[in-house]
């Protein structure tokens, strides 16, 4: 399997733990939830304000190289893998001034 491509560490991140489960309204307009499985997924929003040229080549690269594909990611944190994948179908570099651009991924387990 792929790793995610080395590059400087995001200068923003957000973990989110994603539950999973099943909601339905009774016929008597009474609420009912129960869990869908039995394991919690993680998503990762991995965000660069400053990212160099040579960054962003490696990580459009990257995107493209791996469209639709699972890939291992290690926490920059915790240095825990996960098997992810890009929640995008297409990721946007804004240009922030010459050489530096802004970008954001997010990151789903599988």
């Amino acid at each position: 399997m792929t790793d995610f491509c080395t590059i400087a560490n995001p200068t923003g991140f957000v973990e989110k733990t994603r539950l999973f489960r099943i909601t339905k309204t009774s016929d008597g307009g009474h609420g009912l939830i129960r869990p869908r499985g039995t394991t919690a997924k993680k998503e990762f929003t991995l965000t660069w304000k400053d990212m160099t040229s040579a960054d962003k080549a490696v990580l459009d690269a990257f995107v493209q190289a791996n469209p639709g594909t699972t890939f291992t990611y290690t926490h920059h944190q915790t240095d825990d893998t996960y098997t992810v994948f890009l929640d995008e179908d297409d990721v946007s570099f804004t240009s922030v001034r010459s050489k530096y651009w802004s970008v954001s991924i997010t990151l789903k387990e599988t």
